[in-house]
């Protein structure tokens, strides 16, 4: 027990030196590892300016405090200089757009926060440059339209959200930019009209979904135009009669 005693008196020491040491105003240079943050404390909080460079004394982050919180901008650079990261902030949660690179200035993602969530149009890029992807937030969910793009610039696929999940019509396309398939989603469920296409344009198939399973009739073309095959479904489960 007395053992025991001498321990926790240990520990409780060891806290308050920590706490005061936390406290202290004034600047620190604080290492952890291969990183070397330094900067201001004020009332035993960060603030203002901070820096966290490489070992090497290059910049490994720009950030900015006010009474401990993140407030403003926050830059991350890689091992060479170049910019990777730049985020805003306000009462410390992401508010304000974010820009994140590839490196030496290549533009990979822009996505605008609101009280910490993405908010409006959202976009990336290949690493060459060219635009990925559009997609539109509401509350930190997709909810509206999004397109994907190829790296020669040719559209993908155009899908409709709500709160983030398919709700209406998505259309993938060939490399020519005809058509691939057009599918119609409710509530993330498969439900309406379904079609695939050749890549001259040409029906494929074409059939219904109810609720997620196929229903009716689904016909089947040749390259030409023809019907080749006809299923009769119900409820998902192919008919035999």
């Amino acid at each position: 027990m007395k053992r025991l005693n001498s321990i926790t008196l240990i520990l409780i020491v060891l806290l308050i030196d920590f706490k005061s040491y936390c406290q202290e105003d004034g600047y620190k240079e604080i290492v952890t590892g291969n990183l070397t943050e330094k900067g201001y404390f004020v009332d035993g909080k960060k603030d203002g300016v901070w820096t966290i460079e490489f070992k090497n004394g290059s910049l490994s982050s720009l950030e900015s405090y006010k009474n401990g919180m993140k407030q403003g901008v926050f830059i991350e650079f890689d091992r060479s200089g170049y910019i990777i990261k730049q985020q805003y902030y306000k009462a410390d949660v992401p508010d304000g757009w974010t820009y994140e690179y590839w490196g030496a200035n290549t533009m990979k993602s822009k996505t605008r926060y609101l009280a910490g969530l993405p908010e409006g149009t959202a976009v990336l890029y290949y690493e060459n440059g060219k635009l990925m992807e559009e997609s539109s937030y509401k509350n930190g969910i997709k909810s509206g339209e999004s397109k994907w793009y190829d790296e020669n610039q040719k559209l993908l696929a155009v899908f409709q959200y709500q709160d983030g999940v398919f709700n209406g019509i998505n259309t993938s396309y060939h490399a020519n930019g005809n058509p691939q398939s057009v599918q119609s989603y409710v509530n993330n469920s498969l439900n309406g009209p379904y079609k695939e296409y050749f890549p001259t344009g040409k029906l494929k198939i074409s059939g219904n979904y109810i609720a997620g399973n196929k229903e009716g009739e689904w016909l089947e073309y040749d390259a030409h135009g023809n019907v080749i095959k006809t299923t009769l479904y119900v409820n998902g489960i192919e008919s035999r009669e």
